[in-house]
């Protein structure tokens, strides 16, 4: 029977790995746990904890949780930036301009920034709220502070109405 263990293995171990593994194989490729791309679902969180991701949500779609960890090592490099913070809400899938300060017309306090965030989604739910402000609060420097804007956007045509009452008034009055 082939086996991992090494030649001076006690009797336990090799009676243990003969019931945990009786075909000596190992399930999948170890090597695609380290993958962002190929990690099996079950695993993702576990790759995300072990890169570091500072922001995670269940709930995201598995596209969104691979990008997410794909993108980790860069964010972290980037760590304190504008590039930072814009490559951590790239991950989201999201359409995102940031505003700073010196930017405003007029101009905003020093040290701030805005990050605006335009969004197809109705309505706009707190989950993606908060996932933006993770982010941004985990990949920004310490020192700055900023504000978040939702824009909602319609592929709707724009319908423009116009109306217009017009009257008369009629005076009578006796005839001198």
């Amino acid at each position: 029977m082939d086996t991992l263990l090494p030649p001076n293995s006690a009797p336990l171990e090799i009676a243990l790995d003969q019931v945990i593994s009786p075909s000596g194989q190992l399930p999948g490729n170890i090597n695609h746990l380290w993958s962002a791309a190929l990690c099996p679902v079950p695993f993702l969180p576990w790759l995300a904890w072990s890169v570091s991701v500072d922001t995670w949500n269940t709930d995201w779609s598995e596209t969104k949780k691979r990008q997410v960890i794909a993108s980790s090592a860069a964010v972290h490099a980037l760590k304190g930036t504008r590039a930072a913070v814009e490559l951590g809400l790239g991950a989201l899938s999201l359409a995102t301009e940031i505003t700073e300060w010196h930017q405003e017309m007029p101009l905003a306090e020093p040290g701030t920034f805005r990050v605006d965030v335009f969004s197809e989604v109705d309505p706009v739910d707190e989950a993606l709220i908060f996932d933006v402000d993770s982010i941004v609060v985990s990949t920004k420097n310490v020192r700055s502070h900023h504000t978040i804007r939702v824009n909602l956007l319609s592929r709707a045509a724009p319908i423009a109405a116009a109306g217009m009452k017009m009257a008369n008034v009629i005076t009578v009055q006796p005839a001198v």
